[in-house]
């Protein structure tokens, strides 16, 4: 039956974009992952100067 082949085509064709579609989010959901993990550290390093200052200030030096 042709309507059916084409319809089965199309299901095909779907699933491939599906799976397409997929793999880029997984990429991206990757760097959104690595973006947090930089944005982490970099709160990190901002919370351990604020504390270095803080201690230096409250020794009276």
């Amino acid at each position: 039956n042709t309507c059916w082949s084409a319809f089965q085509d199309n299901m095909n064709n779907f699933q491939t974009q599906m799976n397409f579609f997929s793999q880029q989010m997984q990429g991206y959901q990757a760097q959104l992952r690595q973006y947090g993990e930089k944005l982490a550290a970099s709160n990190d390093q901002r919370n351990t100067i604020q504390i270095g200052t803080s201690r230096v200030i409250s020794n009276g030096y």
